[in-house]
């Protein structure tokens, strides 16, 4: 789940943080259990079957807003940049949108549509304030 601009240069996610620091890749797959984090790079196992490296989703200890900026490129993201933290809290009266605390149960990510609409705020790569607007043209 993702943001992208309208001119499409601009491509936002939620990406959840553990404890020891590593980030999930904000990605989903099918074969993915939905109480699972992607944590990396899909990889081949000996038996020639393919898997993606996971984590509970319930041992992520927070999340950051991430965004990956394209120039008019197909060869992958020109930068990429990483917002500050909003950690994760144990109870929904804790939560505290602007001290960057967020409520959620087991899930990968908030599922609040407050906190959802906070971390789409101004990103720090140049991304419009609403990303799924259209970029206004300049005059």
């Amino acid at each position: 789940m993702g943001w992208v601009t309208a001119d499409g240069r601009h491509k936002g996610y939620l990406a959840p943080m553990f404890g020891d620091g590593q980030r999930g890749r904000g990605v989903t797959a099918a074969s993915v259990p939905p109480d699972e984090v992607v944590v990396g790079d899909e990889v081949q196992r000996e038996d020639g079957s393919w898997t993606w490296p996971t984590r509970p989703a319930g041992e992520a200890t927070g999340w950051v807003v991430c965004c990956d900026c394209y120039r008019n490129t197909s060869l992958g993201p020109a930068s990429s940049w990483v917002g500050p933290v909003f950690t994760r809290v144990p109870s929904k009266t804790l939560e505290n949108l602007t001290a960057r605390r967020i409520f959620a149960a087991t899930t990968t990510s908030p599922t609040s549509p407050t906190a959802r609409t906070y971390t789409t705020r101004p990103w720090g790569c140049g991304a419009p304030s609403t990303p799924t607007a259209p970029t206004p043209s300049p005059r």
